[in-house]
């Protein structure tokens, strides 16, 4: 009796800990139901990554950043309007993206983020003037669930990563969060990373947002990249981008799986 009992612990932690990952980072149905009108903020500026990752043998682990006039922002703000407008009031909001996503080191960009949101958002708008904000930050990965190297990913752009015998994994992403905050207490009610459904037979039924794509597309830096292959990452990147923002509100519980489509 007590050695089955020793078994059925850890076996009940792990499904313990598998429902926790399957499950949605959603709103309570009773603060969903509540939400009428909401103002859209993103702030993933104008910026894309290089991020680079060598393997063991050959240590490496760069992050670039260039700026670049692509529609990348806007994309996402089209993207939550098509998915929200047909169940919420949108109201207009003014503010700078600029100063609204600073660039800031790896670490800072998560630890006290809903603190610093608050702050924000308190002076964009007096409490009341919506129901609720739906945010998009850049976020890092700290994990990198492209090939798991352990180290972080952040913004958005190109990964590469060598591994030991030479070869190269190469995949665009967009690494962001979206955040629903309490128009009123400006308190964080639910947030979730960008996320596109996961491949078939896959343990979750969400994957992080990006993309495996041919080693060649890969480049030590922007100004090396020819002018088609910076068109194939700008497509990429909005392709990533209007498949995870409705696939993302949707496990929010902002809108159901019709309106996500």
């Amino acid at each position: 009796m007590g050695s089955a009992m020793k078994r059925a612990v850890p076996l009940l932690t792990v499904l313990a800990f598998l429902l926790a990952a399957c499950a949605g980072p959603g709103l309570a149905p009773e603060r969903a139901a509540g939400i009428k009108s909401v103002a859209l903020v993103s702030g993933l500026g104008d910026e894309i990554t290089l991020r680079y990752i060598g393997s063991a043998v050959v240590l490496g682990d760069e992050e670039r950043r260039t700026a670049v006039d692509w529609p990348l922002n806007e994309s996402v703000l089209a993207a939550l309007s098509r998915s929200l407008s047909p169940r919420y009031e949108i109201r207009s909001l003014q503010y700078d993206k600029f100063s609204f996503n600073d660039r800031t080191t790896l670490a800072e960009r998560t630890v006290g983020s809903s603190e610093r949101l608050t702050r924000y958002l308190r002076g964009l708008a007096p409490p009341g003037f919506v129901d609720a904000y739906v945010v998009v930050t850049e976020t890092a990965w700290g994990g990198d669930p492209i090939t798991h190297s352990g180290l972080p990913v952040a913004g958005l752009g190109l990964y590469a990563r060598r591994d030991v015998l030479g070869g190269l994994a190469v995949a665009t992403y967009t690494a962001y969060d979206i955040h629903v905050v309490d128009g009123r207490s400006f308190e964080e009610l639910a947030s979730a990373p960008a996320s596109i459904p996961a491949s078939k037979g896959a343990w979750s039924s969400w994957a992080y947002a990006y993309s495996t794509v041919d080693p060649s597309w890969w480049h030590a830096s922007f100004a090396e990249m020819p002018d088609d292959e910076k068109r194939a990452l700008r497509e990429s990147l909005i392709a990533l981008i209007d498949t995870s923002v409705p696939f993302t509100l949707e496990r929010l519980a902002l809108v159901g799986a019709r309106e996500a489509q």
